[in-house]
């Protein structure tokens, strides 16, 4: 679950503005508030900020009048709102972008065929649609990417929306649907001035309910993949996160840059964050049933390379269902859980939602949550927390995948460096990193090196020993079991450099999943 606070790359609202050819309506807005919500708290109604400030000072006029509130969007005048979006025929067919103080709204106006169809506002005032519009207001400080990925869902819509009314009066209708909730509410206002027109619109409009699931599925996962009245599939995700595959060790000079790229290992795990017959139930007719198989044989327990093994798929089709999943939101990659693992509280994690404290207790049996997190508070070994859990394995698993799932928890590795201290410098410098070549003849030195095997051993282990590869990607790519490891490491931990911290590729794909 997305958190709005000031998270520049979800939305603050979605409108449907119509114009006609007596009046520019805007028939939905989403969220909406009543009427009190849309005045400040002493009272006075809200100024539009285009408004002139008369002042005689020019000095002391306040520099910053913005629409945001609380994390929330105070909107303006409705009927100004309608006349800045419903643009003129020439501006149709493109994408608009207005700027007001700290919000900015994306829209994609079309061109509506008035001779098609038209909508009745009464037994005797025939209104045509002549353009209609859909609009999404997002933060000012959005990143030009994030721009430019609502533009595209906007126009979108749009034109999912004039498909289906070529195809059977779609908009006609859900206008017709929407300007009877006006007159509705309209006649009840006197009695009810709480009441909210919109409400009455969302209840009865299948229009409405499409753009109110589609900004719930922004803010929740920042996808949408929904269809339009049934028929015109719309599918996007706007935070366009991509995952890179790789398939051998990674040295610094191996890296290939990748923007807001992860890279996927075959000893990696994955997590859904929902369940499989949620996601599956929200894939096309025609999916393929080779994500499905995937779906059911995933664990959080289970490397990648497990997995294509049992389903007899090639690691990379694997890795291209990973990153297919991972590009929709509906997994993270994960270091494969075992009791060696160590945790410790996110330093980002939110602690402050209720939600999740009601949540977890609902999911563990009335647990609390604070009390769980507080085993947490220094890096702890999966063990040690089963161990606290009165040796309840299957439990205390359950636990840390759902605070992994979360955000609350991190795993930390454990990193080496090679270091070395100079013969000529003093005890008190710091150690350096020496060649790779000088490294070797040191080694070679070095009284643990006696042994051949062990200096033929760490000398394997070599390359790894730059700070960038934590234990677990050594045992598996050199075949090692963790005690092999430990003991190059005691063999030889006076050149050894040992760093505790999470892994920086695993780490953001896991903040770019919490967008």
């Amino acid at each position: 679950m997305v958190e709005r606070g000031k998270n520049p790359v979800v939305p603050l609202c979605v409108f449907l503005v119509v114009k006609c050819t007596n009046d520019d309506r805007m028939l939905f807005m989403y969220p909406f508030f009543r009427e009190e919500r849309m005045r400040s708290a002493s009272g006075k109604a809200l100024k539009s900020p285009c408004a002139l400030r008369h002042t005689d000072n020019t000095w002391k006029q306040k520099s910053f009048h913005g629409l945001i509130e609380n994390d929330q969007l105070n909107l303006l005048d409705d009927s100004l709102m309608s006349f800045l979006f419903t643009v003129k025929p020439e501006m149709c067919n493109q994408s608009i972008l207005v700027k007001i103080n700290d919000v900015r709204f994306v829209g994609y106006p079309v061109s509506h065929d008035s001779s098609s169809c038209s909508v009745s506002n009464g037994p005797a005032d025939p209104v045509n649609i002549l353009r209609y519009n859909i609009v999404f207001a997002i933060r000012a400080e959005a990143p030009r990417k994030i721009v430019e990925s609502f533009v595209t869902l906007a126009k979108e819509f749009a034109l999912a929306i004039q498909h289906e009314e070529h195809r059977c009066g779609y908009l006609t209708s859900q206008v017709k649907i929407m300007l009877d909730c006006f007159e509705t509410v309209q006649g009840h206002r006197d009695h009810d001035g709480g009441n909210c027109v919109y409400d009455a619109v969302l209840k009865k409009s299948n229009l409405a309910q499409t753009l109110k699931q589609a900004f719930v599925d922004l803010l929740r996962t920042g996808t949408v993949s929904l269809c339009v009245n049934g028929c015109i599939e719309v599918s996007w995700n706007v935070h366009q996160r991509y995952s890179r595959c790789l398939t051998k060790p990674l040295f610094r000079d191996e890296v290939p840059a990748a923007h807001d790229g992860m890279i996927i290992k075959p000893y990696h795990a994955v997590l859904l964050l929902e369940s499989v017959k949620s996601i599956v139930g929200k894939m096309r007719p025609d999916h393929s049933t080779a994500i499905v198989r995937f779906l059911n044989a995933s664990n959080p327990v289970k490397p990648l390379l497990t997995i294509a093994r049992e389903l007899d798929y090639d690691l990379e089709q694997v890795f291209r269902i990973v990153q297919h999943l991972i590009y929709w939101g509906k997994t993270i990659v994960i270091f494969p859980l075992t009791e060696a693992n160590i945790y410790i509280v996110h330093p980002e994690a939110d602690l402050t939602r209720s939600s999740l404290k009601k949540k977890f207790e609902q999911t563990f049996c009335k647990c609390c949550l604070g009390k769980i997190l507080s085993s947490f508070s220094m890096p702890t070994p999966l063990s040690q927390f089963i161990a606290r859990c009165g040796g309840n394995r299957d439990v205390a698993v359950k636990m840390v995948v759902w605070l992994l799932r979360h955000g609350l928890l991190m795993q930390l590795h454990t990193f080496i460096h090679l270091c070395y201290y100079g013969t000529t410098g003093s005890s008190a410098s710091p150690p350096k990193i020496i060649p790779c070549c000088e490294s070797l003849s040191r080694v070679h030195r070095h009284p643990a090196s006696t042994d051949r095997s062990r200096s033929e051993l760490f000398v394997q282990l070599l390359p790894y020993f730059d700070g960038e590869h934590h234990i677990e990607e050594i045992m598996f790519f050199e075949t090692l079991s963790r005690a092999e490891v430990m003991k190059v490491i005691c063999d030889y931990d006076d050149i050894l450099v040992l760093s505790v911290h999470e892994d920086p590729f695993l780490e953001r794909c896991l903040k770019q999943s919490d967008l």
